[in-house]
């Protein structure tokens, strides 16, 4: 794993989420989970605008929602 280095902008925002996604240990999470997580890097977001990032995610079929959390899909 390698330290990337990316300038705050909103187009960067999928690829962040995504990133922090595959690297953490656990499969599922929660948008609250998420968030918190993603404070570590310095990186906040309105819950709102995380859910339409994870939203994203769900529709390209890399996270699965389950009833009360979202669950990230394996790409082996």
């Amino acid at each position: 794993m390698c330290k990337v280095i990316i300038e705050r902008s909103e187009e960067k925002t999928g690829f962040m989420v995504s990133n922090h996604l595959f690297s953490r240990k656990g499969a599922d999470f929660t948008i609250q989970q998420l968030n918190d997580e993603l404070k570590q890097y310095d990186f906040e977001l309105q819950e709102g605008d995380l859910q339409r990032v994870v939203n994203s995610l769900v529709d390209d079929g890399v996270v699965s929602q389950r009833v009360g959390y979202y669950k990230r899909v394996s790409m082996l």
